[in-house]
């Protein structure tokens, strides 16, 4: 199973490369990212991370306001958005090696 990381180091996820390629594609990811939160492997990751941290890790991105970042249901959409996108693009990669 895929790893992500943060490029701080702060958060590691385990996202299945299936489930990241559904939720990394051209057009609105929005519904398969909901999902995905809502699966069980997924749920138990995200419950302890604090969501200071998450924001803080947004946060990075520049992509969001400090109002919008306190919205720990919508970080978590944000967050696993942004992990399946880096697993697909890591997998593209190696496989173009």
């Amino acid at each position: 199973m895929p790893q992500w990381t943060d490029s701080h180091g702060c958060i590691t996820l385990d996202i299945e490369q299936e489930d990241a390629e559904r939720c990394s594609h051209p057009g609105e990811c929005f519904s398969d990212v909901l999902a995905l939160s809502k699966k069980l492997y997924i749920k138990q990751q995200v419950e302890s991370i604090k969501p200071a941290v998450i924001a803080k890790v947004l946060k990075a991105y520049g992509a969001w306001t400090d109002k919008e970042l306190q919205d720990r249901r919508e970080n978590i959409i944000r967050l696993l958005w942004l992990a399946a996108g880096d697993i697909v693009e890591e997998s593209r990669n190696a496989d173009q090696e």
